[in-house]
């Protein structure tokens, strides 16, 4: 007799649905392009494209070099500075 577990093929629920969002004359559409599911090891996530590709989100380690990144805010401000510059520039 063996005390192994039965495997399941029972499907697990995305803890999250990734969308895409696209803006189109002046209006948002969200497309579904993913789920994110639990990580079998640690706190991380693995996300799943309908297109069959795959990553994984993992907190950073105290061991993680980290380099500066720009912040969400940082990235936006950004994008809407160059949003602005190239109406600018259709406008002239």
């Amino acid at each position: 007799m063996t005390n192994e577990k039965p495997k399941t093929t029972a499907k697990k629920a995305p803890a999250f649905v990734l969308y895409e969002v696209v803006n189109r004359n002046g209006k948002k559409y969200w497309n579904r392009v993913g789920a994110a599911f639990k990580h079998g090891k640690g706190d991380g996530l693995n996300l799943v494209y309908n297109n069959g590709a795959r990553q994984v989100l993992m907190p950073p380690s105290d061991q993680t070099v980290t380099e500066t990144l720009p912040t969400a805010e940082e990235i936006l401000r950004e994008e809407a500075i160059q949003g602005a510059t190239l109406a600018e520039g259709e406008a002239a």
